[in-house]
């Protein structure tokens, strides 16, 4: 497996977690807030439902947002990585256009 994919899962440990940059960023960019200290898969599932009560409501973008944390959240407990094959040419992987 080569760095670059690397970088893209969650660091684990035997019970322990650490977001990479890239999640974190992620979480900042879906939720507007730092997730701060994440060490283990339930602080991870805190922090969502925290941002998840903050962000309350029943309107459609409420419940889009609900659809992008639960999407998150599981992709990092999953240890899946993040699929870039559809973002388009020009932009970075963080979704902002490059400046080449």
């Amino acid at each position: 497996m080569n760095t670059q994919k690397l970088e893209r899962l969650m660091l684990r440990g035997t019970s322990t977690l650490r977001l990479t940059r890239r999640e974190l960023a992620r979480w900042t960019k879906i939720t507007g807030f730092t997730p701060g200290e994440v060490r283990s898969e339930a602080d991870l599932a805190r922090f969502a439902l925290r941002c998840k009560r903050h962000f309350w409501g029943t309107s459609e973008d409420t419940r889009f947002l609900h659809f992008l944390i639960n999407e998150e959240l599981q992709r990092n407990l999953s240890g899946l990585p993040i699929d870039t094959s559809g973002v388009p040419p020009g932009w970075s992987t963080h979704g902002e256009a490059r400046r080449d």
